[in-house]
């Protein structure tokens, strides 16, 4: 059975400098107002960060839509896979620097969880990164790795908040004006190197983030899926634990994950969604959650966008060209 946090849903934000010289400058969204990238991604400018790493290079802020527990391992892969793609497989350290301007901030959320409102205490803030130290060593990260994560923990846009103080958005922990979303600003990059390091830094915040609520467990209402079987049925495709007090449990027939009260036979990344361009039914973990598409079509999208951007690469060439050719024709 596996160990989970039932709802848990999560967002990310990556702040980065990029190397132009290795990848041509990604066009962006204003700040707010992110631009679709690519599935469950989007970027925006950020003008919080500095360039400090290559002569020429640009900033971005990358951020996913809203994550399910299936759809973050895959929302992590397919950020790396596009990037080694796009520039055929260079190595991390050769396109991206997580300066000491640049941050992670993870967001998250307990679906249906009232009581989590305005029961993370900033101070807890600490205890997050305890818990993410551990992850990060269980992930691989050497002492030195781990000291640079630390102190770079605490920073401008992540401020060690004071006891008893109000509410900050730049603290290191802090809700929303509704207390339904918690952002994690404490989290970073700056000790990762290579994407074999940047997918187990994130996964390893994800780790950590359910570690913090299961240990809060006894404060704010997070079921933990481990429970004692008594009895296992399964009728019409739905699995269902009988536990020794007599409580159900239903569990997704697809992913395993247990299942809210107002859920069926799926959880919320197994239902099965309309693809807003071909029409056709794939699971919402499947779909770009920005415009709704599947695979294929942002595939299409992706590729028409890439002739348009080729196009104009090769109509800057022609004029460039034209005019060298004017002048060599003046001079003669």
């Amino acid at each position: 059975m596996k160990d989970t946090i039932n709802g848990l849903r999560l967002g990310v934000e990556i702040e980065a400098e990029i190397n132009s010289l290795n990848i041509k400058e990604i066009e962006c969204g204003e700040y707010h107002n992110a631009k679709e990238l690519f599935k469950y991604w989007l970027v925006e400018h950020d003008g919080s960060l500095s360039k400090q790493r290559w002569r020429s290079s640009y900033t971005r802020e990358f951020k996913t839509v809203t994550l399910g527990n299936v759809s973050y391992l895959s929302a992590v892969r397919q950020f790396i896979k596009a990037f080694k793609t796009r520039t055929k497989d260079k190595p991390l350290k050769e396109i991206l620097d997580f300066n000491n301007s640049c941050g992670c901030h993870i967001h998250f959320s307990v679906r249906g969880d009232q009581n989590l409102k305005n029961k993370l205490l900033k101070y807890e803030a600490e205890e997050l990164k305890i818990i993410a130290c551990k992850h990060l060593k269980k992930s691989g990260f050497s002492e030195d790795k781990i000291e640079a994560f630390k102190k770079h923990y605490y920073r401008d846009y992540a401020r060690k908040p004071a006891l008893g103080g109000g509410r900050n958005r730049y603290d290191c922990l802090n809700q929303n004006t509704r207390g339904t979303s918690t952002e994690w600003r404490g989290f970073n990059l700056i000790m990762v190197k290579t994407w074999g390091e940047l997918e187990k830094a994130l996964l390893a915040a994800k780790e950590t983030v359910t570690d913090f609520l299961r240990n809060r467990k006894g404060n704010v209402n997070v079921k933990v899926t481990l429970p004692t079987v008594r009895k296992e049925t399964n009728i019409d495709g739905i699995r269902t634990l009988e536990e020794e007090n007599g409580e159900e449990r239903s569990y997704c027939s697809v992913c395993g994950e247990e299942l809210e009260p107002e859920e069926d036979t799926l959880c919320y990344d197994c239902e099965a969604s309309s693809c807003n361009s071909c029409g056709e039914q794939h699971t919402r973990a499947e779909l770009n959650n920005h415009f709704g598409d599947c695979g294929s079509c942002s595939q299409l999208r992706q590729e028409r966008r890439d002739r348009e951007d080729r196009e104009d690469r090769e109509r800057d060439d022609a004029a460039i060209q034209a005019a060298v050719e004017r002048v060599r024709n003046e001079e003669a």
